[in-house]
């Protein structure tokens, strides 16, 4: 199967430029790019789609090129906006995109193959650009009555708020990256989201009109264009945002690992099988295989566990993948045996707790209701007696039960049970 028959067959392809050349070319490693925004200080899940199939495309064969816009975002994309991007400052810019340059040398493994594997940042070629050469150079190919038909800019015509000259002007310095990729890296390939469709062909446009230039730079015209789809879930709803409405960072430091592999776990069966295909590297035979595990079995989301897994270890690593995965099986099991000092400092994180002072020990009635997990003795005592406390794992049916430091693990936690899914954990003061 060829590396576009596989993306056809996985639903990641929503349009191409003359498809049949591209499959040819596809023959033969090419230099292939995308882009990505530092309007923010991380990426987030709306960005894991591009980067996937970057790598795909270097699994294949191919280099790649992840394109930060430290210089057109200082200009503002339109698409998908229904209003004026708001400006940020150009410290912000280029901090960002420093972290986001760590994120996709991390995601895309750019230290163990920068030949291959490249990230650069348009910031670099178009701050050294006067206004009047680039208009001489670039503009004088773009007509406005050409311009104004494109989706991103008609839709903001039409609406109350219009459109900038210089949010008008941001579909010249895009195209102005595909050629200066194309003349520097013979990159002949851009992919990007759906709505990016009219960027990605007026750089492709630029690169034909300036090939007939003698000092062009270029060898040739020949670029291509691939768009992959918006990725909605089954209620016709964007992905990217939890139930409560929190974007999903790919960085640790604005979304917890486990935060973030929950997110997976609750993807609807309507939306998984579709998922594994966009974001796991899994074959499609298995895939085949766990949809048919879904249609027997749902009660067991094996699919969405073989999602979360996959996309956390991608995201995260495989050190982090399994600290979730522990801590996962210690609050649906009650197990705490598998558990590090790490795991516990992790869980903190995500459970109510509580530093309680122990001294020489505490009755279990005390412990109870000093720590905050439950509200009054006479409830405890009534728990207790019906087996429905657990102290790390084991049941403590005696009221008089005393809880010391014998109880810490690693000397600092204990882990509180009630039922079987209410969970707390204690620390003690250090």
């Amino acid at each position: 199967m060829t590396l576009l028959e596989e993306l056809k067959q996985r639903g990641l392809i929503y349009q191409t430029t003359h498809e049949e050349e591209l499959a040819a070319r596809l023959r033969s490693p090419l230099t292939v790019y995308a882009g990505f925004d530092p309007t923010a200080d991380s990426l987030h899940v709306g960005h894991l789609l591009p980067i996937i199939t970057l790598r795909r495309f270097y699994e294949a064969g191919h280099r790649i090129i992840a394109l930060i816009g430290g210089g057109t975002a200082l200009i503002g994309d339109p698409s998908g906006k229904n209003e004026e991007r708001q400006l940020l400052t150009q410290e912000v810019i280029l901090n960002n995109a420093q972290k986001i340059k760590a994120q996709l040398s991390r995601l895309l493994g750019a230290e163990k193959d920068p030949q291959r594997i490249l990230i650069l940042n348009n910031y670099d070629w178009l701050s050294k650009q006067s206004l009047i050469d680039f208009l001489r150079q670039v503009g004088k190919y773009f007509k406005v009555n050409e311009m104004i038909k494109k989706d991103s800019v008609k839709q903001r015509l039409e609406s109350e708020q219009g459109i900038s000259f210089l949010e008008f002007s941001y579909q010249l310095f895009q195209a102005y990256d595909f050629y200066y990729l194309k003349k520097e890296y013979d990159c002949v390939l851009q992919i990007g989201g759906s709505d990016q469709w009219g960027n990605i062909t007026g750089g492709m446009d630029l690169i034909a009109k300036k090939s007939l230039e003698a000092d062009s730079g270029l060898k040739d015209d020949q670029a291509f264009g691939l768009t992959m789809p918006l990725i909605l879930d089954s209620e016709g709803k964007k992905i990217g945002k939890t139930s409560e409405g929190e974007v999903v960072w790919l960085e640790a430091d604005k979304m917890l690992p486990y935060d973030f592999y929950q997110y997976w776990i609750r993807v609807n069966d309507d939306d998984v099988l579709r998922f594994l295909k966009y974001f796991t590297f899994k074959p499609l035979q298995e895939i085949e295989a766990l949809e048919k595990e879904v249609a027997e079995r749902p009660e067991k989301r094996a699919a969405q566990q073989a999602l979360a897994g996959e996309v956390t270890e991608f995201v995260h690593g495989q050190a982090a993948l399994q600290r979730i995965q522990r801590i996962s099986r210690a609050l649906f099991y009650g197990d705490v045996s598998e558990l590090d000092e790490g795991d516990f400092q992790e869980l903190a994180r995500h459970i109510p707790s509580a530093e309680v002072q122990l001294g020489e020990g505490m009755r279990i009635l005390d412990f109870l209701k000093e720590c905050g997990f439950i509200p009054s003795k006479q409830m405890a005592r009534n728990l207790i007696k019906s087996r429905a406390i657990r102290l790390n794992g084991r049941v403590v049916d005696d009221i008089d039960y005393q809880v010391t430091e014998n109880d810490l693990l690693f000397g600092r936690f204990i882990m509180v049970r009630k039922g079987k899914k209410d969970h707390f954990l204690v620390l003690a003061p250090r």
